[in-house]
């Protein structure tokens, strides 16, 4: 590694270990490029170069933070439960729960980055790109072992669970009084449901999935 690129690893460094002292002791909602450019002890100009707005730094923030959760999901990945059900279960707890650690508004503010990205045809951010690879990979590891139909469609599945657990995040993120083991709970009633072939479980198999609403 070159010395430029280390001073770069460094810094970015820096600015991901302010970024989560300022979080553990503020709101996102109060947080700007000129406050973790003061802690980082950086110009604004030279936060801006490295991240370019308050968006990339906070992808760029989730996707550190993330780092622990996606590595237990790719042990998981890797050798997943004999039953879906629970494979899925277990898969899509580890994000919930990582994201769970996080600041609500914040959790609240990278979803609708996803929504709007979705909507004006982006891509989606690095982690959920990841976060839906796994969900792609674990689906068809279930289906080479026989737990699932070969009839099923990755994508679709992968569609459908990435959208539902989108959902309850996004309720989590809005409601102070839910906590994220009652979206887990709905999560698994949910998984439950398609597994068992009921309410939106033919689009397992279909090209158009459909949209899940969380349970009850």
């Amino acid at each position: 590694m070159s010395l430029r690129e280390e001073q770069k690893r460094k810094r970015r460094a820096k600015v991901m270990a302010s970024m989560k002292a300022f979080l553990a002791r503020n709101s996102f909602e109060d947080l700007t490029m000129d406050k973790i450019a003061s802690a980082s002890r950086l110009s604004v100009g030279t936060l801006y170069n490295y991240f370019g707005g308050k968006e990339a730094l906070t992808i760029a923030f989730c996707h550190d933070q993330m780092a622990e959760s996606f590595e237990a999901a790719r042990r998981l990945v890797e050798s997943p439960p004999e039953s879906a059900e629970r494979a899925y279960g277990e898969l899509l707890s580890v994000y919930m729960r990582g994201f769970a650690s996080l600041d609500r508004a914040l959790i609240n503010f990278i979803i609708r980055i996803a929504i709007e990205n979705q909507l004006e045809g982006r891509s989606r951010p690095g982690f959920q790109l990841h976060a839906f690879s796994q969900v792609r990979e674990i689906t068809l590891k279930l289906k080479q072992r026989g737990s699932l139909p070969e009839s099923a469609q990755e994508d679709s599945i992968s569609f459908i669970l990435f959208g539902l657990c989108t959902d309850l995040l996004f309720q989590y993120s809005l409601c102070g009084d839910v906590g994220i083991d009652t979206q887990i709970e709905r999560l698994e009633k949910c998984i439950n449901l398609i597994y068992n072939g009921l309410g939106a479980g033919e689009s397992l198999a279909g090209p158009h999935p459909g949209k899940l609403t969380p349970a009850e």
